[in-house]
């Protein structure tokens, strides 16, 4: 054992399922609270045409990013 566990990069980064899916959930939600605090602050634009199939595929996903977010 470590004479100092809070050194040991496993205790920031832990590899075990559950304590990893729980960092994670933490994680996105201090992104979730910052983005939606600063929500007056940031803007995101996409510039799309029907023809372009990138956009097609890219849409979706900005407009439930928009839909959590506000």
């Amino acid at each position: 054992m470590l004479q100092h566990p809070e050194l040991n990069s496993r205790s920031a980064n832990p590899m075990v399922g559950d304590a990893r899916n729980q960092l994670l959930a933490h994680k996105d939600d201090v992104r979730r609270q910052y983005l939606r605090c600063q929500a007056g602050e940031f803007a995101l634009v996409m510039f799309s045409r029907t023809s372009c199939g990138y956009c097609r595929v890219q849409w979706p996903i900005v407009q439930r990013f928009q839909d959590d977010m506000g």
